[in-house]
């Protein structure tokens, strides 16, 4: 990236120091415009995004970041760009649609039937303590639980994920052969 491209995209960034509160809609924006600078092989890109897309819709929350870079490496894709179209995917508006999702998709494949309002309860107590704590609180709780909810959550984000790295494929790709294009083009009109 230039430092025009990095000025454009400081412009861009929400701002953080209170005025207004948090902007779920500027911050998303900020990301996807990172997303859309972003240069490289678009098949590793696009890997990238579809890895964050997927680890970002699974209920996995404290291990998003850890996932992202431990599988990175082995997808051959972008650990950035996996990380962000996880901040995209997985934020405070819809992190509890996917909770939800994944534990009424999961309920429905394995057939362990939970209360919701026994996972709100769950999911409350845990975010009253510390990682550590929370995760034996779980673990204790409900190991049927956590298999639904993966399960579920797997479900849900093997198909935004397909999604996400055909639609990204095909914008990076198209980026690609129009710069080309419009090299050429200069190249043409410089000769003359």
């Amino acid at each position: 990236m230039g430092l025009k491209e990095l000025k454009e995209i400081e412009r861009e960034k929400p701002d953080s120091r209170g005025h207004g509160g948090w902007r779920p809609l500027a911050a998303a924006r900020y990301y996807w415009i990172m997303l859309k600078k972003m240069h490289g092989d678009p098949g590793v890109l696009s890997r990238g995004i579809a890895l964050g897309t997927f680890v970002g819709i699974t209920p996995t929350i404290p291990l998003h970041t850890v996932s992202i870079i431990c599988l990175s490496p082995l997808l051959k894709a972008s650990p950035v760009s996996a990380i962000i179209a996880s901040i995209i995917v997985s934020n405070p508006l819809t992190i509890p649609l996917e909770y939800f999702l994944s534990w009424k998709v999961g309920t429905l494949i394995t057939g362990f039937s939970i209360p919701w309002e026994e996972v709100s309860s769950l999911l409350d107590q845990v975010e009253h303590t510390d990682l550590w704590h929370a995760c034996l609180f779980i673990i204790h709780k409900s190991i049927k639980l956590i298999e639904s909810m993966l399960v579920g959550g797997f479900v849900i984000a093997l198909p935004a994920a397909l999604i996400t790295f055909f639609i990204s494929r095909h914008f990076y790709t198209r980026r690609i052969a129009r710069r080309k294009a419009q090299a050429a083009e200069t190249d043409d009109s410089q000769e003359s």
